[in-house]
């Protein structure tokens, strides 16, 4: 019963997909010269938005999931839209791939987690834990075991049933 949506401006939807699929990126074009799925649309105009502006362009009010593994460019993602965005724009749950330093550089671009180890890691936990996000589930990638896929459930920020106790 849920809505699906997808983006990814790497690559064109397919029917069989099964969701609402949209050739956009998600977030500023910082980096994405960088990737290896981007060797495709080089030089192509690419078009990115914002959670706020997505949000508006789709009629959205609220997202219950974001789920996201794109290679890398996580770290400006969630810190330019989660965790310096405004509290209603945040997604209920976060799933994503987190890549550090060491990530196969044939995936990973070696620019984008330059400088991302163990305490830019507890950093990054730290920053979400203070925008009310909770860790529900960690797993380290068999492949690479310089990521890790982690999953994050927002809280309310005060329980009014335990006010004044």
């Amino acid at each position: 019963g849920a809505d699906v949506y997808a983006f990814d401006c790497t690559i064109p939807g397919r029917a069989e997909w099964n969701l609402n699929f949209h050739q956009w990126c998600l977030g500023t074009n910082k980096k994405l010269d960088l990737s290896k799925y981007a060797t495709g649309v080089a030089g192509q105009q690419l078009q990115f938005y914002t959670l706020p502006e997505l949000k508006k362009k789709l009629g959205h009010t609220r997202i219950d999931m974001l789920k996201m593994d794109i290679e890398g460019c996580e770290w400006d993602l969630l810190y330019d839209e989660i965790i310096r965005g405004k509290d209603e724009d945040l997604p209920v749950q976060l799933l994503f791939e987190l890549h550090t330093e060491g990530a196969n550089w044939k995936w990973v671009p070696e620019d984008i987690v330059k400088g991302k180890k163990r305490r830019q890691v507890n950093q990054l936990i730290v920053d979400l834990y203070h925008r009310n996000y909770r860790v529900f589930h960690v797993e380290l990638n068999d492949g690479d075991h310089y990521c890790a896929e982690i999953g994050f459930y927002k809280v309310a920020s005060k329980n009014p049933t335990h006010e004044g106790r």
